[in-house]
């Protein structure tokens, strides 16, 4: 009886292990496409959400990465301030800010894939925790 209750336990641990694990798997890769021709960040109609899925979604977690791609630029994103995982610039680009007012995107890790300008206008930044 003892052994049972210590095996089942083991079990439900492991159980928890295993889908806590998997928020870490979570992770979302989108491609900016500003099909709104709005140039705003948190449209999701403004990426496309690479690996597809149902929703409306956009790059706004800790685990997504952005794409902002080197075909159909240059571009113009208004930011927002959020936190993402990877920005990837492949393509001339210009920040703003949705608001006017100061806005920050933080992200994990900044690439610029090419020899691409990349502006900053009207109080909005890109902070690279790398």
């Amino acid at each position: 009886m003892k052994r049972m209750v210590v095996v089942r336990i083991i079990l439900v641990a492991l159980a928890v292990v295993m889908v806590g694990a998997g928020g870490v798997a979570l992770a979302h890769t989108y491609a900016w496409t500003d099909s709104q021709a709005n140039h705003e960040w948190d449209d999701c109609l403004n990426w496309n959400f690479i690996g597809g899925g149902a929703g409306c979604r956009y790059p706004s977690t800790t685990h997504d990465d952005a794409i902002i791609p080197s075909t159909g630029g240059p571009w113009t994103v208004e930011l927002v301030t959020d936190a993402i995982d990877d920005l990837t610039i492949s393509d001339d680009t210009d920040f703003d800010s949705s608001t006017g007012s100061p806005v920050t995107l933080t992200v994990d890790t900044l690439t610029i894939a090419a020899q691409v300008t990349v502006t900053f206008t009207s109080n909005a930044k890109i902070v690279s925790a790398s």
